[in-house]
């Protein structure tokens, strides 16, 4: 998830606005990937969750990176092969070392009609990459499988590329209030936030300066190279969408062709991303409200009064929070931990009876089905236990205006005006304002030179608003923007319309017309 000043306290440069009828994450599953587990990148109103954001101005001149030695491939798996591809730390030093990355390719199923490699990626930021290699078959339609080795990494700080690990357990910084009610509420986020930076520093003092976007995006080319293709292919989802713009512009010429799916606006300012990422997920909640009112089965259907049910629930955590006493050693189910089982699930409208169910328990009493969607969210169901302590180490390496608690309040009150059951939430703590290494400046996202680049927009995303993802088409010199008409974050495997347009790109080149528009199978 990715909204506005995020839980990290940061001020993404993103997106604006045109409005849209429906409501990252990083962790992006598209539609055939069916897991609650997605957070954010996604980027929050000030929680930092797998989903995008965007970049701001210049980029340092960096040297010439050393030729990479070529991919050493092992059999990893069935249909699978993996590598190990050896980096400069820092692209601009290289005086500061190397590091590893792991990578895992699926070779393509019609060896006779290869292309050549799709280099892929998730989002998050957090996620390790290699899963889309492992689940393939879920992510990517056939057409995509029998003609390209989908070759998939983990992404520096992640996974086995150097997984960053800042806590143990991430409930004394995540189950806390987020809608603090008074300053030494206040205090207590701060406090938690600057200790978990601290950790965080202590245990991963070699890597957190070296984990950019723009490392990452360099590290792209690294592998380009090693695999020795002339030019590649690139298919990113989410956080993976900011990944690969910055790619684009800092290597067009490597460019054969890429799709972006769920993006962020790199073009305006602070605000208003805040605000329409906010509205975002208000609008995903409307919308999960709206359909438990016409449904007289819904848990808290209420008489066709969802909402009431709603806020009643979270006004009661808010004053006496649920304990799961089969599970004593875990934290209350308050507010905090509420508004991130709602997160959870308002990725894909699949999931919302989830939620209805989980908040008709919680109204008799029973806090669990709330705490087990808020480990959904915050581990991906136990497969990622540790996306979120890289996803902010991520976003506060990217981060150089970390803002100021005045603003925040400021921008509070914007939030809870738009959006008045989602943006009291938004808000959080201002992790890279307490972090232990100082952010780099973003690449200023142009895609200059690297031809049509295919954006891909959902008008239900509820993290990457589909306003963003237009605003990141008409950023990019070649942008084109077609939109999927459905209630999910992400839009490919939505329909055949939608993946028959990308895959006739990425396989044929022939480039779809922009504005097309594609409803849900």
């Amino acid at each position: 998830v990715e909204v506005a000043t995020r839980l990290d306290g940061t001020r993404p440069v993103a997106a604006a606005a045109t409005s849209s009828s429906a409501p990252d994450s990083g962790v992006t599953l598209p539609a055939r990937v069916t897991s609650p587990t997605t957070p954010s990148t996604g980027t929050t109103a000030s929680r930092v969750t797998p989903g995008t954001t965007a970049t701001p101005a210049t980029t340092v001149a960096t040297p010439p990176a050393p030729a990479p030695a070529p991919l050493a491939w092992s059999s990893c798996g069935t249909r699978l092969q993996c590598a190990k591809l050896t980096v400069p730390k820092d692209y601009t030093d290289l005086t500061k070392g190397t590091l590893d990355l792991f990578l895992k390719k699926r070779s393509a199923d019609q060896k006779s009609k290869r292309i050549g490699s799709l280099l892929v990626n998730p989002g998050g930021p957090g996620v390790p990459g290699t899963t889309m290699a492992d689940q393939a078959i879920g992510y990517f339609g056939k057409p995509l499988l029998d003609r390209f080795d989908i070759v998939a990494w983990d992404p520096r700080g992640t996974g086995k590329s150097g997984q960053i690990v800042c806590a143990d357990s991430l409930d004394p910084y995540f189950s806390i209030d987020l809608s603090p009610d008074d300053d030494a509420e206040r205090r207590a986020t701060v406090a938690a936030a600057t200790a978990f930076a601290k950790e965080c520093g202590r245990r991963n003092a070699d890597l957190l300066p070296y984990v950019t976007t723009e490392a990452t995006a360099r590290d792209m080319e690294q592998i380009r190279r090693a695999l020795g293709e002339d030019k590649i292919s690139y298919f990113g989802f989410s956080y993976g969408s900011e990944l690969g713009a910055v790619w684009a512009t800092l290597f067009p010429a490597t460019v054969r062709a890429m799709v972006i799916d769920g993006a962020v606006d790199p073009t305006v300012d602070p605000e208003t991303f805040a605000l329409q990422e906010v509205v975002g997920l208000e609008r995903a909640l409307t919308n999960l409200l709206t359909a438990c009112a016409r449904d007289a089965a819904c848990p808290i259907n209420n008489g066709g009064d969802p909402g009431a049910v709603f806020d009643r629930v979270m006004a009661s955590l808010d004053r006496t929070p649920l304990s799961v006493p089969d599970d004593p050693n875990r934290p209350l189910v308050n507010q905090g931990v509420a508004s991130w089982a709602v997160l959870s699930v308002l990725y894909e409208s699949q999931l919302w009876p989830a939620l209805t169910s989980a908040f008709a328990e919680a109204q008799r009493g029973n806090g669990r089905p709330l705490l087990d969607l808020y480990d959904s969210y915050l581990t991906a169901g136990g497969q990622f236990p540790h996306v979120f302590d890289a996803l902010i180490a991520i976003r506060c390496a990217d981060t150089v205006d970390v803002g100021s608690a005045e603003e925040d309040a400021r921008i509070e009150a914007e939030l809870r005006q738009v959006a008045p059951r989602m943006g009291p939430y938004q808000v959080g703590q201002p992790f890279c304002r307490v972090w232990p290494v100082k952010g780099h400046t973003p690449v200023h996202v142009t895609g200059a030179g690297a031809g049509p680049v295919v954006v891909v927009g959902t008008t239900g995303d509820p993290v990457t608003p589909v306003e963003a993802s237009k605003g990141m088409a008409a950023a990019l010199e070649g942008g084109v923007f077609i939109t999927a008409d459905a209630d999910k974050h992400t839009g490919y495997g939505t329909s055949a319309c939608i993946d028959d347009a990308v895959d006739s790109y990425l396989i044929q080149l022939r480039v779809p017309k922009d504005g097309l528009v594609c409803r849900r199978d």
